[in-house]
């Protein structure tokens, strides 16, 4: 969307622009502040939720978490290579 947003010539909108937007802290933030809170909630109201839905809530926010340490991992790794080239 928002590579389309700039061919267009029009703002990017908010956590689409592909040049400057981190995926994994745009899911992290969504699934703690938004997702996770709403199941939680729900799960008070519906049991089934919080026993089935919930966990997968938080592996998928544990995927999230790990791609970020994985990512950041690489990125250091690679400016450790580039300052050894130089």
């Amino acid at each position: 969307q928002g590579d389309k947003e700039k061919e267009l010539a029009i703002p990017v909108s908010p956590l689409c622009d592909s040049e400057t937007t981190k995926t994994a802290d745009s899911q992290i933030g969504f699934l703690q502040f938004v997702v996770r809170p709403l199941y939680v909630l729900l799960g008070d109201i519906v049991p089934r939720v919080k026993e089935e839905v919930l966990p997968i809530v938080d592996k998928n926010l544990e995927y999230w978490q790990d791609n970020k340490r994985r990512s950041s991992i690489l990125r250091k790794q690679q400016q450790q290579q580039e300052q050894q080239c130089h």
